[in-house]
């Protein structure tokens, strides 16, 4: 395999370092154990990375050269109560010092603030911050890694004591030309990507081409043009018997937007713009479930993090923040799991926001590979197709139409539910239409759909399952909102029911032959079972498989078995293993496994 294809590799499928989610739903973030900046996503969760490979980390500059923070020794420190939205590290120091780093992004600006402090220093000690910053405003959704590999610096500058760094959306050969002949100010009204970095005392900033004896770390210069990167040289100021820096870099479309949130930041005392993540998240986290009961902490932790994951604007949800290529995208499938998760945790807006995307991304017109109605697998925090989408999901739009019931369902407000599904019902019509007639006339299956574990289209018994929930859903919500239900539904539901009998049921036994199962639509499906006088069959045993199956994601396993076993006593031990197993998972920063986490408790203390 040649160098371009293992690069085109690694940025897809590369899994995300370890650390701490900070971020407002505009800006997102992930901080290492080290105090490094390692993915920074703009201008939102499911948007660009504007990090290149190098992050952005502190570094104390010695006789010998510079000491990086990352390469000290992590030092345990006294158990700090939870603060959302920061990342704290604390590092043992060569020369027996102590360096604590925080970062965080305030939940009104999309500023990202670095600070750091010093402890047992006689002098303080020269620093650098050090940015791989990447400007990137362009996407190129037909594969979502590609966008890892384009070229994207276009240029940085000092100004004022000031970083500037930034990239047009799309820049020609003039442009360049007038870069390379640093009239700076011919960009000063150009649209892009604009990151503006500071500091509250006096600092050298410089700029360079990233790598090598030309990087900004290694040759001060005012100016680059290119792969560039930047830094911060300072001397950090005394306080309270210790030594601290902080750097600020805002980020904006045109230099004076992120100009003006740099502004109000820097101008902050910094305890109050410490305080400012915590006093939001705190209070999103807040649930009906009493701070003593079992799992709080985590069910707060798994709903920060599903918040920080959630586009403020757009309301797309992102399977993992954190992650690089295909993994930083809102798949439109998981926005079910997350608007469930939401509406047991009462976040009802938040819900009805995620949902809204989803439904914001329905194809209105019929095209080769995109029929109408149908939703892309994955999208970007624009709307904006993501992956191979000629890659049909056949099994997303019923994903959304069954999470638009459940939450039209959760509204106890009539008003408000009458309003939710009129807005909604012109894409719910369209989904539903799309999945009355994707069907094969030979048989009276589902056509076939890419299916991600194979590889390939294919059809196959689980989707006889996926379409009777979104067909059903569909009805329902026209029965809720007065609508005539089309006969093309209703006979698709029959057709659908007495496949799934005849392929799915063993007659003899009245009992599931092996295959798929359907938690999200367990109850409603054993409901309209049970009025026809034919209980729906046990899916107890292929529960029990999955949350035994070393091969199954834990809080997947926990979710269903909490959704199909909600109603049964004697199953609540099996629950709570499936929690406890979920939890004792590697944390990561994994959004979908949160709300999935976040299902599994709510149903089990709900049973309570």
């Amino acid at each position: 395999m040649n160098a371009l294809a293992l690069a085109f590799l690694a940025a897809v499928v590369a899994a995300n370092d370890p650390g701490t989610l900070i971020g407002n739903g505009r800006l997102t973030a992930v901080a290492d154990e080290f105090g490094r900046l390692s993915t920074c996503r703009w201008p939102g969760p499911a948007m660009n990375n504007q990090l290149g490979g190098g992050g952005a980390r502190w570094g104390i500059i010695e006789r010998g050269g510079i000491s990086w923070l990352e390469e000290a020794t992590r030092e345990p420190g006294p158990v700090q109560p939870w603060a959302p939205g920061i990342s704290t590290a604390r590092l043992a120091l060569p020369n027996g010092a102590t360096a604590v780093t925080q970062m965080f992004v305030p939940p009104e600006d999309d500023v990202l603030v670095s600070h750091i402090t010093l402890y047992d220093l006689e002098q303080p000690p020269d620093l650098v911050w050090h940015a791989d910053f990447s400007p990137a405003p362009v996407l190129l959704p037909e594969l979502a890694g590609i966008r890892e590999l384009a070229p994207r610096d276009f240029a940085a500058y000092v100004k004022d004591n000031r970083i500037y760094q930034f990239r047009p959306k799309g820049p020609g050969a003039n442009e360049w030309h007038t870069a390379a002949g640093a009239d700076w100010e011919a960009f000063a009204e150009s649209e892009g990507v604009w990151i503006v970095m500071a500091c509250p005392q006096q600092v050298r900033a410089s700029c360079g081409l990233a790598g090598g004896d030309k990087s900004a770390a290694s040759r001060f210069a005012n100016a680059a043009v290119g792969d560039c990167d930047t830094a911060v040289f300072l001397r950090p100021l005394p306080a309270s018997g210790a030594y601290v820096a902080t750097v600020f870099a805002a980020f904006g479309s045109t230099r004076a937007q992120a100009e003006a949130a740099l502004d109000r930041v820097i101008r902050t005392d910094f305890d109050a713009l410490l305080a400012q993540p915590t006093g939001y998240w705190v209070p999103f986290a807040e649930t009906p479930v009493p701070p003593g009961a079992p799992g709080y902490a985590r069910i707060q932790k798994d709903l920060a993090t599903l918040g920080m994951a959630i586009d403020r604007a757009t309301g797309a949800f992102t399977r993992d923040p954190a992650g690089a290529g295909c993994s930083a995208l809102c798949y439109t499938r998981d926005c079910a799991w997350a608007s469930m998760a939401l509406d047991l945790a009462g976040r009802e807006k938040e819900a009805g926001q995620v949902l809204a995307f989803v439904a914001s991304t329905v194809r209105k017109e019929q095209r080769r590979g995109k029929p109408m109605g149908s939703l892309p697998m994955a999208a970007y925090g624009d709307g904006t197709e993501a992956l191979p989408h000629l890659a049909l999901d056949a099994d997303a739009p019923a994903y959304a139409l069954g999470a638009i019931w459940k939450h039209a369902v959760a509204i106890n407000d009539d008003a408000r539910r009458r309003e939710f599904i009129e807005n909604l019902w012109p894409a719910a019509e369209l989904m539903a239409d799309f999945l009355a007639g994707w069907t094969d006339s030979r048989n009276r299956e589902p056509l076939y759909s890419f299916d991600c574990r194979k590889g390939r289209d294919q059809q196959g018994p689980e989707r006889l399952l996926t379409t009777y929930m979104g067909v059903d859903a569909a009805l329902r919500l026209a029965r809720e909102s007065g609508r005539p239900e089309p006969d093309e539904w209703a006979r698709r539901k029959v057709e659908l029911d007495a496949l799934i009998r005849f392929q799915l049921v063993d007659r003899q036994t009245t009992s599931w032959k092996k295959g798929p199962i359907l938690p999200y639509w367990h109850d409603l499906m054993a409901q309209d079972w049970a009025l026809k006088g034919a209980p729906l069959p046990s899916w107890d045993s292929a529960v029990q498989d999955l949350i035994q199956s070393p091969l199954t994601d834990p809080a997947q396993a926990a979710a269903i078995a909490a959704l199909v076993w909600r109603n049964d006593k004697n199953r609540r031990a099996d629950i709570s293993a499936a929690v406890e197993k979920a939890s004792s998972a590697p944390p990561g920063l994994n959004a979908l496994k949160a709300a999935q986490r976040l299902i599994a408790d709510f149903r089990l203390l709900i049973a309570d």
